[in-house]
Formats: C-alpha cells, sequence, structure tokens
C-alpha cells in the first residue's frame, strides 16, 4: 500500500446513495462506516510504522551492540575468528547439543585463538613451544665456554626465552581467566552446561567490549551484581586454596619427620666395624692407683710402709704396666683414672706413650720402693712437691 493507505481508509467511509444498506431480505450490504475507519486505519497506522518497526531496529541493534563495540587494544572480529571459535566448540560439543558441560570449560578455554584467547601463558611461552626452541643443534658448535646441557636443553637458551617474560602481563591474564572461569561455572544450566551464545557473550565481556559503554542501565547494573559475586568466588577460592596448601605441608613434614625416624631406627640396628676392648679383672690381686695431680701435700711425707693418703681416686681397670709400679692393696677395688697426660707419672707407671719410656717402665717394674721414691724426688713432679710443701 505504501503511502496510499488513507485512500483505503476513505473506500471505508462510504455510506447510502453511494452504497446498498442491508434489508431483512439482503442482509449483506456494502456500506462502510467513518467512524470505524478513521479509528481503525490511523491506530494501525500509527502501531506499524512508529512503533513496531523501531522495536525491531532496537532489538537488532542491541544483538550486534556487542560485536561493534570494540576496545582499542583488539581488532574486529573477523570471520576467520568466529570460524575457528566454532570449530573449537565443535571438538567439544560433539552431538551438536549447543552446550559445553563443566568438566570441558578449561581444556575448551585453552584451545582458543586470536582475539577469544584467555589461556595464563601466550602460546610462544607454552612448554613444547619453549623446549623446540631451547633444544640443542648438532650444528651449532659447542666450546667449553658454552652454556650447560641438560637432557639436549640449552640452559642459556632457556635462560634468555624465560626473562623475555612478561611478568605484570601473565598477573593480567591469570586474573581475567581465574574470572572468566568462576563466571562460566555459575552462567552453566544445571544438566546442561553453559550454552554456546552465553560463552560468547561471556568471551566479549571479558576481552572484547567495554561494560561501561555498551551496556545500558539496568543491563549494566546487571553486570555488577554478577561481577561482584564472581569476585566472593575468586576470594573464597584463594582462601581455600591457602587452607589446602597449609594442609598439604602438614603432611608433608609429617612424612619427612616419619622417615628421619625410620631412618634413625634403621641406623641403631647397623653393627658398626667399631673393635671391642675387653679387661679381664685378675682375681689372684686387686691394685689402686691414683692421679698425683690431684694429691695433695701429705704426700710430701709418704714413706714406705705408711699408708698413703687418699686422692680421690677413679675406678678403672689396670694394665700390666700401670699395675708395675702402683701400690698393692689386698681385697681393695681396682681404682684409676682415665688415661691422661698427667696420668704419666712414676707412680702410675703408664709410660705407654712413647717407645723410651715404655723401656723406662718396665725398668721400674724391678725397681725397689726406695728407688721408685728417689726417683720421684729427682723429677718434675717431686720438685712440684716439695715447693708446694714449702710454700704451706
Amino acid at each position: 500500500v505504501g503511502e496510499g493507505w488513507n485512500q483505503y481508509m476513505h473506500d471505508f467511509t462510504v455510506s447510502y446513495p453511494q452504497c446498498t444498506n442491508s434489508t431483512p431480505e439482503t442482509p449483506d450490504s456494502d456500506c462502510g462506516s467513518v467512524a470505524w475507519a478513521y479509528c481503525v486505519f490511523i491506530a494501525w497506522n500509527l502501531l506499524s510504522m512508529y512503533i513496531f518497526v523501531n522495536m525491531f531496529t532496537g532489538v537488532v541493534v542491541e544483538n550486534f551492540s556487542y560485536v561493534f563495540q570494540l576496545d582499542n587494544s583488539h581488532n574486529s572480529i573477523d570471520r576467520h575468528q568466529m570460524r575457528a571459535f566454532k570449530k573449537v566448540w565443535s571438538s567439544f560439543d560433539v552431538d551438536g547439543t549447543g552446550y559445553l558441560n563443566r568438566a570441558s570449560i578449561v581444556p575448551f578455554l585453552a584451545k582458543l585463538t586470536g582475539v577469544f584467547e584467555v589461556r595464563i601463558y601466550p602460546a610462544e611461552f607454552a612448554i613444547k613451544a619453549i623446549i623446540n626452541e631451547c633444544q640443542v643443534s648438532a650444528k651449532e658448535p659447542r666450546t667449553p665456554y658454552s652454556a650447560p646441557v641438560v637432557h639436549g636443553i640449552d640452559m642459556g637458551k632457556l635462560g634468555e626465552t624465560l626473562n623475555k617474560i612478561d611478568h605484570q602481563a601473565i598477573s593480567q591474564r591469570r586474573r581475567v581467566y581465574v574470572r572468566l572461569y568462576h563466571e562460566a561455572v555459575i552462567s552453566a544450566e544445571s544438566g546442561k552446561g553453559i550454552s554456546f551464545t552465553n560463552m560468547l557473550l561471556l568471551l566479549a565481556h571479558h576481552k572484547i567490549i567495554d561494560d561501561q559503554n555498551a551496556l545500558r542501565l539496568d543491563e549494566l547494573l546487571h553486570r555488577r551484581a554478577t561481577t561482584d559475586y564472581v569476585t566472593d568466588l575468586v576470594n573464597l577460592d584463594r582462601v581455600r586454596s591457602l587452607l589446602r596448601m597449609i594442609a598439604c605441608r602438614r603432611r608433608y613434614l609429617a612424612y619427612r619427620e616419619a622417615q628421619a625416624a625410620a631412618e634413625l631406627i634403621r641406623l641403631k640396628h647397623i653393627p658398626l666395624d667399631i673393635p671391642a676392648i675387653v679387661v679381664e679383672n685378675s682375681s689372684a690381686s686387686l691394685h689402686r692407683s691414683w692421679d698425683i695431680t690431684t694429691a695433695d701435700k701429705d704426700f710430701a711425707a709418704f714413706r714406705v710402709g705408711d699408708e698413703p693418703p687418699s686422692p680421690s681416686p677413679t675406678i678403672r681397670p689396670l694394665s700390666t704396666a700401670d699395675t708395675s709400679a702402683s701400690v698393692s692393696l689386698p681385697g681393695s677395688p681396682i681404682l684409676a683414672a682415665r688415661p691422661r697426660h698427667s696420668d704419666v707419672s712414676v707412680l702410675s707407671g703408664d709410660f705407654s706413650l712413647h717407645p723410651d719410656v715404655r723401656r723406662e717402665s718396665i725398668a721400674l717394674s724391678d725397681a725397689t720402693p726406695q728407688q721408685v721414691l728417689s726417683t720421684l724426688d729427682a723429677s718434675v713432679w717431686g720438685e712440684m712437691m716439695h715447693e708446694a710443701a714449702e710454700d704451706d
């Protein structure tokens, strides 16, 4: 009809005598109604031209607003990128249901490329890419000053490659990935998963559009409520990860302590190759020996046949060299001290530290008590005892 709709409106306003009125014999009539014609056609014109067309246009523009609202740091979405996204989606949605289950969200996000890429590390810093770049080539000459090679990987190249990683950019990519994952999980429908449209809108929110400029007020408020909820989930997951780390650390320390205790018990049961020293007690005679360095001044008045004073002796078994010049006390326990430098004296007779001294001790074993005392007076020890007696 176009702009000739008013002609049809006037045709519906025809009245008698230009038309035939209805009669009981002929109930049909070709006459119109002026009031109804103007009301119906004018109302239809307003609804169709000013309301329905604008509603249709608004819906179309709203659906494409996410695509045309682009950030300056990204390129526009082209056909190849959309095809790549559909190809990755079809590899997980094999049955063509249009939904992606929760278990497939992480591997799906890891395979996205182009403007939809959300992996934490870029493709050039993936493990396989780093290994391929740092492998040692047979054509490269190796010198003694070259970087070490471990399992075919040049450590010098590996260090240079890792130094190229921008840690701030990686932290930002990690935050985007974590928030996108949690939002995808809460957007998934029960028993089905997340739909194709919702996943595409989530990627657009996080990677392409600016919510402040692209959304209306009601949509922006709803979006902020969703982001606040996602923030709470991220913080909760961080606390749970910290608690799991503490629990794993405690279990690891307990495991290490158990290993150390088991190793200690094992070492205690291992026989050590240390020669044993066996001292046989003689039943014929028991001897007493003492260290003259701890003896008091009464030694200066000691003579043969007198009862020797008690210099607080310590008990130890005596060897043959020790008993050769010691004072024999029948019926008393063996009293001795640990061999020290001060034990090398005439009375103790322990001259086993040097061969010459050993020969002298053998000679003293045949001497009389008077000869032993005279030898003691002529020695350094005798001089020390005389000086102590004179001082007193």
